[in-house]
């Protein structure tokens, strides 16, 4: 089922890992050994020129991981009272050996083993509370750690996703 991936980028750490995979893309051969060979051949196929942005959450968000729809997800990215980038979700998989290797550990000695690869990353601003009205959520919702919803049933949200995972 189509989803919507809603995820924070406020903290210290975040904006760090923001700078290193989310908004430039990596080169899939620098970590080919840390992704499942299904996945990497996904990615490759995807992404002939051998890139993609990366992002993950940490594993207490595993019951939100398991809503993300690899090719039929997008993925919005906010920070303070905008959303400021989005994503087409091309893959996904659980590694803390990549998540080690991408990110390194945050204050609280965790990584963030909960992995999606996303095809382009858009650089967007837009009001956070009129995203979360078109959602169906409450305003001032603050998006806290990252929170898969499934896409209401909304005419101008299916359009578009449609639109975003057009070229996934």
């Amino acid at each position: 089922m189509p989803s919507i991936v809603l995820q924070q980028v406020s903290s210290p750490f975040a904006r760090k890992n923001a700078r290193a995979t989310l908004e430039k893309p990596v080169a899939i051969d620098l970590y080919a050994k840390y992704i499942e060979p299904p996945v990497l051949a996904a990615l490759r196929e995807i992404s002939p020129e051998g890139k993609i942005y990366i992002w993950g959450s940490k594993n207490e968000r595993w019951p939100q991981f398991e809503k993300i729809s690899p090719r039929n997800s997008v993925v919005l990215f906010r920070r303070g009272k905008n959303v400021i980038y989005h994503g087409a979700i091309a893959e996904i998989m659980h590694s803390e050996p990549l998540a080690l290797r991408l990110w390194g550990r945050d204050t609280d000695g965790e990584t963030w083993p909960l992995i999606f690869f996303l095809k382009r990353v858009v650089k967007i601003s837009r009001d956070a509370e009129m995203m979360n009205t078109a959602l169906g959520r409450k305003p001032n919702d603050n998006w806290q750690g990252m929170t898969a919803i499934y896409i209401p049933d909304s005419t101008t949200v299916q359009d578009y996703l449609a639109r975003e995972l057009d070229s996934v």
